[in-house]
């Protein structure tokens, strides 16, 4: 510190919570998108899975990815800046007061790697490009090493929005591991409809998704667990009935909405959800407005 110093000295390598550059619950920030971090492209190389696994480095067993994209919404745009506002949020939570009461564990004591991943750089302007950048920076994450010897063999993502249509990249990516994955949808809205039933503004293929008609898609690319998955909290006005038949039929989702939860609560919620999911592989999607739009009401498509 250059001479005589006249203080006690103290360890100062550490985090207040309005401190230090703004990761995710004060998250270790590594650049897993940068060519230093991972060898080899998933979405380019001629070599196997298998190969891929292997030369993948840093290995890392839950990872934070932001998507800054909004460019496929219908009403009001600004999730861009959703994972900017999601770490912020989180700058109350991190290692040395975690510990869970109500499932009695600590996340950051079990001996994972949890790292926050940045975010994937989206063009704004071009969607059909922004949804190849988007299914690339997923799979280069997806595909790393994990530290877990069993039944781990790729890392849990949390994915932060950005609107509803970047699951659409997301389902294409787990598809190559997990095949058609079940998924549980919380969301105020289906975002199951057929963008050539009613849908107004469709003026091209790539138009034709949107934050509404992304799990559609999935569908028809056989991402989706057809007859395992699931909506909750629905609670949204339709084009007309035939909306329900492509849910079901088409798209294959059980829906429960959320008017259910005076009738058979949540235990009664669970247990349906469960018996519909059953084993399989699950990708669990929360839209914001399916939760909290009683109190968050600048929202991009509230059901009032």
């Amino acid at each position: 510190m250059g001479g005589k110093i006249n203080l006690t000295v103290e360890d100062l390598d550490k985090d207040l919570p309005f401190s230090q550059p703004v990761t995710f619950a004060h998250l270790e920030w590594q650049r897993c998108l940068a060519s230093s971090h991972n060898t080899v492209c998933p979405l380019v190389t001629p070599l196997p899975i298998t190969r891929w696994l292997l030369m993948s480095r840093q290995p890392l067993d839950i990872a934070i990815l932001g998507f800054p994209y909004d460019t496929s919404t219908s009403y009001r745009p600004g999730a861009r800046f959703g994972p900017r506002g999601i770490r912020a949020g989180s700058s109350r939570e991190k290692k040395g007061r975690s510990y869970n009461t109500v499932w009695g564990v600590d996340p950051f004591e079990e001996g994972l790697s949890i790292v926050d991943c940045g975010d994937i750089p989206i063009t704004p302007f071009d969607a059909a490009h922004a949804f190849k950048q988007m299914e690339q920076g997923y799979r280069q994450v997806l595909y790393h090493e994990t530290n877990v010897t069993e039944g781990w063999k790729h890392p849990r993502i949390v994915s932060l929005g950005g609107d509803h249509s970047i699951v659409l990249p997301i389902l294409r990516s787990l598809k190559t591991v997990y095949g058609p994955i079940s998924v549980i949808h919380l969301d105020s809205h289906l975002d199951t409809w057929d963008p050539y039933e009613g849908y107004t503004g469709i003026a091209s293929e790539q138009s034709a998704i949107t934050h509404g008609t992304f799990f559609w898609h999935a569908a028809r690319e056989g991402c989706i667990n057809k007859g395992a998955s699931v909506h909750g909290g629905l609670r949204t006005k339709l084009f007309g009935p035939k909306d329900y038949e492509i849910d079901e039929q088409v798209v294959g989702f059980h829906r429960i909405e959320a008017h259910e939860i005076d009738i058979i609560g949540v235990e009664g919620i669970i247990k349906r959800t469960v018996d519909v999911v059953g084993d399989n592989p699950v990708y669990l999607s929360i839209d914001i407005d399916g939760e909290f739009a009683l109190i968050l009401c600048q929202l991009r498509g509230v059901e009032r």
